[in-house]
């Protein structure tokens, strides 16, 4: 079962596109396909940045499960304190100690170290041998969230954990054509691609739920290649 989609979007000396979202839901498994597909409807060439924002709960004593080590050369904090966060001294000194040991957070059990927002960047991320990339959030009950991607159509890999009692996310891996900085930022580093008149880009999302039987097995795979 599948639902989808289509938005026309088109301004005045700019882009024009089609974007067409599709979720896809069988009947084996507890995973579904989060597809999205974008079309350049202009003739000239259209600068694309997209990212699938997929927000897990913030489960209190999870583990992230990832496919590379927990040290600062593959798990990049964000330094920079975006406009929509007052920083204080604590939050500042917090950011510089996950900058030096990101392996701080690989369990979640702290929730108040999530407020404000905590960003990091994942790299050099590995394939498995189906040729994606695969990340878990294992809970302390023994099941699991998870999620999968081709590293080439989406080779940014972002983490978002935020706690505020408002709001509970980990959004524990989440692929993208670039990193959350804002267009000129990305544009700057080479991150922002360019999507010929006609063409179409599409990316494809997998995300579930794993029981505890299967789990284990699931993230043994997983930190195997990170070894």
């Amino acid at each position: 079962m599948a639902v989808t989609g289509a938005r026309d979007y088109a301004t005045g000396f700019g882009a024009h596109y089609r974007a067409t979202p599709r979720v896809v839901l069988r009947a084996e498994g507890a995973e579904c396909e989060i597809v999205m597909e974008v079309e350049n409807l202009s003739a000239a060439p259209m600068d694309l940045m997209y990212m699938c924002h997929v927000n897990f709960a913030f489960a209190e004593g999870a583990r992230i499960v990832q496919p590379v080590p927990f040290t600062p050369q593959h798990v990049v904090a964000r330094t920079a304190i975006p406009g929509h966060v007052v920083p204080t001294a604590e939050y500042r000194e917090l950011i510089q100690e996950l900058a030096a040991n990101p392996a701080r957070m690989r369990v979640l059990n702290e929730p108040e170290r999530y407020d404000p927002e905590q960003v990091f960047y994942i790299k050099g991320l590995k394939r498995a041998p189906d040729g994606l990339v695969h990340f878990m959030l294992l809970r302390r009950e023994g099941d699991a969230f998870a999620i999968a991607w081709d590293p080439e159509a989406m080779p940014h890999t972002i983490r978002w954990i935020l706690d505020n009692g408002d709001q509970r996310v980990a959004a524990f891996a989440m692929p993208a054509t670039c990193e959350p900085e804002g267009y000129t930022a990305e544009k700057r580093k080479g991150n922002v691609r360019l999507l010929s008149s006609g063409a179409k880009a599409r990316f494809v999302t997998r995300i579930g739920y794993l029981d505890k039987a299967s789990a284990p097995s699931a993230a043994r795979n997983i930190e195997g290649s990170a070894k």
